[in-house]
């Protein structure tokens, strides 16, 4: 495993999505550097106790968000937005359920939690990451997935546009193929890659989620990076 992240400039964080995937190797990567860390999630299955303040809730319930922003304390130098739900299926057969369930997790919390945070999100400091995916740009079968992500897209640059004048900036990353739970649902659903090799990814190999997380901590830590998205291990004609 690749050393931690040890230079983020990160006093407290607030990271949601934290019970697994790339949520749950920020945290890790965060406390390894010294954050202190509030982590949100509907579960933490296994993972052992890391010393993050974990909040059991879900992040379209507005009082689980303010669980999560109060036990963050009145500084909060990052927010990293991860949750997500990933439906699959053509566009025919996609549910208006699908559809809501995948907007409210993907685009409505983010912006929400967004908002509930800013009073406390640090000026001239203060950093928002939300993960989005080149399925914005289009993909067989991720219809409604990939449309909430462009929805997303579209949410960070204005964040950034209205930050700005408080130096707290908001970047997007797009992920390439990335070892964790929703890559095992892809594959069991037909859309994702089969073994550890991905096409879509600089060197042809599923990443890991820790090497997503630094990246994501590097963009996140760019003093003079904002309203920026950017890809981690895709190709350029992936996104």
């Amino acid at each position: 495993m690749a050393e931690p992240l040890r230079t983020a400039p990160f006093r407290t964080a607030l990271v949601t999505g934290a019970g697994s995937g790339i949520g749950a190797a920020v945290v890790a990567r965060l406390l390894a550097g010294g954050t202190e860390v509030v982590a949100l999630d509907r579960s933490f299955g296994d993972l052992p106790d890391d010393g993050a303040k974990r909040v059991t809730g879900d992040v379209t319930v507005a009082a689980d968000r303010e669980r999560a922003v109060a036990a963050v304390g009145d500084r909060l130098d990052l927010l990293v937005n991860a949750a997500a739900v990933r439906p699959t299926g053509p566009l025919t057969g996609t549910g208006e359920d699908d559809w809501n369930r995948c907007f409210a997790v993907n685009v409505t919390a983010a912006a929400a939690l967004l908002a509930a945070a800013a009073p406390v999100l640090s000026d001239d400091r203060g950093s928002v990451v939300n993960v989005a995916s080149a399925a914005a740009y289009g993909r067989r079968s991720l219809g409604a997935y990939g449309s909430s992500k462009a929805a997303l897209i579209s949410l960070s640059r204005t964040a950034a546009t209205e930050f700005a004048e408080r130096g707290i900036r908001v970047n997007v990353v797009l992920p390439g193929t990335t070892d964790t739970g929703m890559l095992v649902s892809a594959r069991a659903s037909g859309t994702g890659t089969g073994d550890d090799r991905s096409p879509r990814n600089l060197g042809g190999r599923v990443l890991s989620a820790a090497g997503v997380a630094d990246t994501l901590l590097q963009v996140a830590g760019a003093a003079l990076v904002t309203g920026a998205v950017v890809p981690v291990g895709l190709l350029p004609w992936e996104w």
